[in-house]
């Protein structure tokens, strides 16, 4: 069953979101920088130090010393949950802790119109973007798509070549 939620946990994340494929070792919050293991036998990376005026972003591109790596920077939602990401740390430095299972409502659609890398569904009066990973968009033309509802909002999730009936995801 799925039960209504007003916020899910991708709620409130700004992008690009830098993230891990599993959660970190640990993390540690000071009042003027967040410093982060990886690994138990990881070194201690100081992830993020607060300057006045910039926001994360900035201060992340501008430090980054090649240290740490995260395994992905997601721009959409669409590629958070394609990449199955655990944890990750947004533009604003909010921290997200996106391993707990949550049921989504779900639906597969008929992909119905592409244009260059713009397609349009049933049932959906907006279109979409497509992912990046995505090499032929017009090849997609009369393939089906699961679309989860996150947050009121349709998100692609999977192409399929054959119908095949779904009522909610777990992600």
């Amino acid at each position: 069953m799925i039960t209504l939620q007003t916020k899910s946990k991708f709620y409130g994340i700004k992008y690009p979101i830098f993230c891990l494929k599993t959660i970190p070792d640990t993390v540690t919050i000071f009042n003027d920088r967040i410093c982060i293991r990886k690994y138990d036998s990881s070194d201690w990376i100081t992830l993020d130090e607060y300057v006045p005026n910039k926001p994360f972003l900035y201060r992340y591109l501008t430090q980054d010393t090649g240290t740490f790596t995260f395994d992905y920077t997601c721009h959409s939602i669409t590629q958070l949950i394609s990449n199955k990401i655990d944890w990750g740390i947004d533009s604003s430095a909010k921290i997200f802790n996106l391993r707990k299972k949550e049921e989504f409502k779900a639906v597969n659609v008929k992909v119905r119109k592409v244009v260059k890398n713009i397609i349009w569904v049933d049932k959906i009066s907006y279109p979409f973007e497509l992912p990046k990973n995505i090499v032929i968009p017009e090849d997609i033309k009369n393939q089906w798509v699961t679309i989860v509802s996150i947050d009121g909002k349709w998100n692609i999730h999977k192409f399929y070549s054959f119908y095949t009936p779904i009522e909610s995801i777990t992600l």
